[in-house]
């Protein structure tokens, strides 16, 4: 988080009923991760996270944990299996990366596990804090601008992102020796496989 600074964090794991995520500690063990600790995790950020995709089963209970510090999040109502939470993310990032709001990439992340007829497409949940609108948050435009999403899309604000920052969307994969993802986690993109 210090590094890279990432308007979208996505976790890609293992997640429990008691709104836990697990993490694999330095001997390979899983260790889990509770939502106060998470939400501290996130709270210490450098830079402010706009979207946390938690892409695990039974996510969903510590996505609406974290709402008061994340303006959108996306969670998992119950388990899904590795191909929907594979789908869901090629819909969501391919939507993104077409420069569409997260609202309409949330639908087609849902509509990718439906195609691929796996009965999980109603599985992931789309939160977000009042006064902020998903259907207006976008994240790359052509011209370099980005959108601030308000309560109605027709009250977005569009910013010029200043020179020094680096662009909205990059693939970006990290790996931590000391304390890890159960898998890799992505900041800002999804997965290279997805095609």
């Amino acid at each position: 988080l210090n590094e890279h600074r990432p308007d979208i964090l996505h976790f890609s794991g293992h997640g429990a009923e008691d709104a836990a995520i697990d993490f694999v500690s330095n001997g390979s063990r899983s260790a889990p991760v509770f939502a106060d600790a998470f939400s501290q995790v996130l709270s210490a950020s450098p830079a402010p996270i706009r979207v946390v995709v938690l892409n695990a089963c039974y996510s969903d209970s510590l996505a609406k944990t974290l709402l008061p510090r994340i303006p959108v999040l996306i969670g998992m109502r119950t388990q899904i299996g590795d191909p929907a939470a594979l789908a869901f993310s090629c819909g969501f990032y391919g939507a993104l990366a077409s420069r569409l709001p997260v609202q309409k990439a949330f639908e087609q992340g849902c509509a990718e596990i439906a195609v691929r007829n796996l009965n999980e497409a109603e599985t992931p949940v789309l939160h977000h804090q009042d006064g902020i609108d998903p259907a207006g948050m976008l994240f790359s435009r052509k011209d370099g601008t980005r959108e601030q999403a308000t309560a109605s899309s027709n009250q977005s604000k569009t910013v010029t992102a200043p020179s020094e920052t680096r662009p909205a969307l990059k693939p970006v994969s990290v790996r931590r020796s000391s304390l890890s993802w159960n898998a890799p986690y992505l900041l800002a993109w999804g997965p290279p496989y997805c095609r």
